[in-house]
């Protein structure tokens, strides 16, 4: 398992899950449970979480928004019981790559499983044009955020940490970014919104039906495309003036 360190660009939800990571590697150390055992456990939970949302009943909209959480809190469990035990490996290296990459798609993936429940339950169809904007907004901005590019302009890698420093102060000094922040937000953290919303389900349920799932996805949709919309306009702006 790859080690890796301990981010300080975290926002408070990503602090509060190193926490609560921290004392659950311990233990897990304690009982020789590997890191490359927990990075699979938490890829099989999401897997759960799809087949759940599909379902599209209150009960595993319910389980399946505990299983994302438990599986994005033990995102930072394996990288702590690798860093506490010392064990790397070449494979625990990939591994760590390829689940990185396969939850990279996470709102995506979550993002179909959640609206084809939704047309099997109601047969509405747009639902498709809600999961095409989703998935369209979702892989731009992790085209112009998280993807590296060959260049000497700080503003293309804005994830780096060398930028994103840089990158905060100047969202600051603008009105326009500030507001952006709370898209940018909720695009980021899509899993832990998504997670609060199935844990609510039930309430609402009774007067709405499926219908806080329905415009949580639109929700989703308007943050991921707000949020590369005002990247590429920030990022314009940076090169304009750079």
């Amino acid at each position: 398992m790859h080690i890796r360190p301990v981010s300080k660009y975290g926002d408070w939800v990503d602090h509060l899950n190193r926490k609560i990571s921290l004392p659950i590697a311990k233990m897990l150390v304690k009982v020789r449970v590997s890191a490359n055992a927990i990075t699979l456990f938490r890829s099989a939970l999401f897997f759960f979480a799809m087949f759940f949302y599909l379902k599209a009943e209150v009960f595993f909209i319910v389980l399946a928004g505990i299983f994302i959480e438990l599986s994005d809190i033990l995102d930072y469990v394996d990288g702590d019981v690798a860093r506490i035990s010392s064990k790397t490996s070449i494979f625990g290296e990939w591994l760590e790559y390829f689940e990185n990459n396969f939850q990279g798609s996470s709102g995506s993936l979550l993002g179909l499983a959640i609206m084809l429940g939704l047309f099997f339950k109601t047969n509405d169809v747009s639902v498709f044009a809600i999961l095409f904007f989703l998935v369209f907004g979702f892989h731009m901005k992790k085209a112009l955020i998280h993807i590296p590019v060959k260049s000497s302009n700080w503003s293309f890698n804005l994830m780096e940490r060398s930028s994103f420093g840089e990158f905060k102060e100047e969202i600051n000094r603008n009105i326009l970014f500030k507001l952006g922040k709370v898209f940018l937000w909720i695009s980021t953290r899509d899993i832990n919104v998504l997670f609060l919303v199935s844990i609510l389900f039930p309430v609402f349920y009774k007067y709405s039906g499926l219908s806080l799932l329905y415009w949580t996805m639109i929700c989703f949709a308007l943050a991921h495309n707000l949020t590369w919309l005002g990247i590429a306009f920030f990022q314009y702006k940076a090169v304009r003036h750079g």
